[in-house]
C-alpha cells in the first residue's frame, strides 16, 4: 500500500482501512503479510473474533481462504489460535468433556477447509480446568489432521509462567517467552519464539500510546534472531478491523531498514 493511499483511506480516529486489489495482485491485507511476516523473520499476528455462535464472520473466512492461497503460493501459511474456554464464565464447574469437543469440531473446520495450516497457537492454559493431560490429547488430535503443522507449548500445562518454557512435562514444538527474550538463549535443538506486543496491549486500546519505538522492535528481532529464536510481534486491530496506523509506521520503518540492510554490499 502506498503511503498516498494511506492517507486516503485513513480515518479520524487515526486508524488505517486495508484496501483490497484485484485478483490478480495481492490486497492490502496479503501485501502486509508479505512485506512484513511472510518470506522473513518475524510473523504478523492478526485477531479473528468469533460471533456468539462460535462460528467465524463469513467475510473473514473469505479473507483467510483468500490469504491462505496466496501465501501458499510462496511457501507460507495462514495459522490461528485458540478462543477462550468460557465465555460467560459461570459459577458451576465448566463440562470440559462438552468443551473439548466444541473445539474440537471448531479445530476440524479450520485444519481441513483451508489447506496446509504452517502454525497452530494456543493460549489459556492457565484456565484451572484445563489439564496436562487434555494437552497431549488436543496435540494429538491436531496433529491427526495436519502432520506437518507446528504447535505451540500453550497446548498443554507445562509452561514456567512468561519465561515460556515448559517447567516439567510438556507438550507442544516449541516454547513462547511473553514480553520478554530470554539472555541466552536455549543453545541448539530448543525452538522458541517471543511473543510481544507494540504498545502495552495485546488487543486494541484507543487510550494506550506507549509505542515501543521502530528502533527497539528491530533490535528486538535482532535480539531474538542472533539466539536461535523467532519474534512474534502483535497488531491489535479495532472491531472495525483497522490497524492503528502507529502499527503500520512502524511496520513500514521496520520493512525499510530491512531492505536497507539486504542490499547493503558486503564487508
Amino acid at each position: 500500500m502506498k503511503a498516498l493511499n494511506r492517507e486516503r483511506n485513513r480515518t479520524a480516529s487515526g486508524l488505517v482501512r486495508p484496501r483490497c486489489g484485484r485478483p490478480a495482485r495481492p490486497t492490502a491485507g496479503r501485501q502486509r503479510a508479505a512485506d512484513n511476516g511472510a518470506g522473513g523473520d518475524a510473523n504478523l499476528l492478526f485477531n479473528v473474533g468469533p460471533m456468539p455462535t462460535g462460528e467465524i464472520e463469513p467475510r473473514q473466512v473469505a479473507r483467510l481462504k483468500e490469504m491462505g492461497a496466496w501465501l501458499a503460493q510462496y511457501g507460507e501459511s495462514v495459522y490461528g489460535t485458540c478462543r477462550k474456554w468460557n465465555d460467560k464464565a459461570p459459577a458451576t464447574p465448566p463440562n470440559m468433556d462438552c468443551y473439548t469437543a466444541y473445539m474440537k469440531g471448531q479445530l476440524k473446520e479450520l485444519l481441513t477447509g483451508y489447506g496446509p495450516i504452517g502454525i497452530l497457537w494456543f493460549d489459556g492454559e492457565w484456565e484451572g480446568p484445563w489439564t496436562h493431560e487434555r494437552g497431549v490429547d488436543l496435540y494429538n488430535y491436531v496433529r491427526s489432521l495436519q502432520p506437518n503443522i507446528i504447535i505451540n507449548n500453550r497446548v498443554g500445562k507445562g509452561r514456567a509462567g512468561m519465561d515460556g518454557m515448559d517447567k516439567s512435562k510438556g507438550v507442544g514444538d516449541y516454547g513462547t517467552p511473553e514480553q520478554e527474550i530470554p539472555a541466552t538463549g536455549f543453545g541448539p535443538g530448543v525452538d522458541w519464539e517471543s511473543c510481544m506486543t507494540m504498545n502495552g496491549h495485546w488487543g486494541y486500546n484507543k487510550n494506550d500510546q506507549s509505542w515501543k519505538s521502530a528502533k527497539e522492535l528491530i533490535q528486538n528481532l535482532i535480539n531474538c534472531a542472533s539466539k536461535g529464536g523467532n519474534y512474534l510481534l502483535n497488531v491489535g486491530p479495532s472491531s472495525e478491523g483497522l490497524i492503528p496506523a502507529p502499527s503500520l509506521e512502524r511496520l513500514d520503518e521496520g520493512q525499510r531498514q530491512g531492505r536497507l540492510w539486504h542490499d547493503r554490499e558486503p564487508v
